[in-house]
This record gives structure tokens, sequence and C-alpha cells, in this order.
């Protein structure tokens, strides 16, 4: 992914796939709630990568990082 999306649009993203979803799932339909259940979890998988990124990078931003990941 070229451009990196932050956490909101992420979020964002993966709640109106699983709006999405859920209706499918009333609806019976149940192969196209599947290729979705596949876009969900890409997304959490996307939210989770990006999290640590930034929370690593803040960490070796600082004068000792173990500390710094101790006191988070």
């Amino acid at each position: 992914m070229n451009t990196m999306r932050t956490l909101e649009e992420i979020k964002e993203a993966a709640e109106k796939k699983v709006e999405e979803y859920n209706a499918l799932i009333v609806e019976e339909k149940y192969k196209e709630a599947f290729r979705l259940m596949h876009e969900i979890d890409d997304l959490v998988g996307e939210y989770s990568a990006t999290s640590l990124e930034r929370t690593f990078a803040g960490l070796k931003a600082t004068e000792d990082p173990m500390l710094g990941a101790v006191l988070r």
C-alpha cells in the first residue's frame, strides 16, 4: 500500500463492511458475506499493523525505548 490510511479511516471502512456483512447475512446471501468477511479481516490486519508501526516508531524516538515500552 503506497498511502498510509489513518486508524480512523481504517476503522470507518471496517465498520461499513460489517454493516454490509450483517445485511447480507440477514438476506441469506452467504457467498457475498463470506467475501466481505475476508475484506474485514484484511482491514483488521491493516489496523493492527498500522497501530504497531506507529507505536514502535514512537518508542524508537525516545531516549530509552525499553523504558518507554514498559511505561506504556
